[in-house]
């Protein structure tokens, strides 16, 4: 027996009005803790606290002594990105990889990194890192921002990953973090 155009009319109401509650709820979910897409929310931007320099002298070596045959240290040549602009985390198999864009002072930055930072053990829920670049030994141009940003990523695993509630990126003029919904 053929349905009838009632019964075509009815199927195709049903489905019309199944397809309406799946696009509305896909508002809901967007903002939901399922999709991972959120799991640690927007990032913002907070002021960097300047420190003073400490009392040092900065012609006295600090370090250990060597021994005649031990191989030199390289030095570190990078410095903190000028200002992290976006910050986010994305969920894995693993735990998570960190992402933070930034933007340079001038072109030709290379060598981008997250450094994790120490713990601070008055605040164990927090995970900070520092973004740090290279710059080429000659004069580069300014350029525009496009050309100045740059992007790092950093992978954590799921047990460290555990205790921490707020995940922290520093540049030199500014730090983003973001929280755990």
């Amino acid at each position: 027996m053929k349905p009838t155009g009632a019964g075509k009319m009815r199927k195709s109401v049903i489905l019309m009005t199944t397809a309406a509650l799946v696009l509305t709820s896909c508002g809901t979910i967007r903002e939901s803790r399922v999709n991972p897409f959120n799991w640690f929310g927007r990032s913002e931007s907070v002021p960097v606290e300047q420190t003073t320099a400490a009392q040092t002298n900065p012609l006295i070596p600090a370090g250990e002594r060597r021994g005649l045959f031990s191989k030199r240290e390289e030095e570190d040549l990078s410095v903190p990105v000028h200002q992290i602009t976006d910050l986010r985390v994305e969920r894995t198999n693993a735990g998570a990889i960190i992402y933070a864009t930034a933007l340079a002072d001038r072109t030709g930055a290379f060598g981008a990194v997250l450094l994790p930072d120490p713990a601070d053990p008055e605040n164990p829920s927090v995970l900070s890192f520092t973004f740090r670049v290279n710059y080429p030994e000659h004069n580069t141009p300014a350029g525009t921002p496009r050309t100045r940003s740059i992007i790092a990523a950093h992978s954590v695993s799921r047990q460290d990953l555990a205790p921490i509630r707020t995940i922290r990126v520093n540049g030199a003029a500014n730090l983003r973090e973001t929280r755990r919904r």
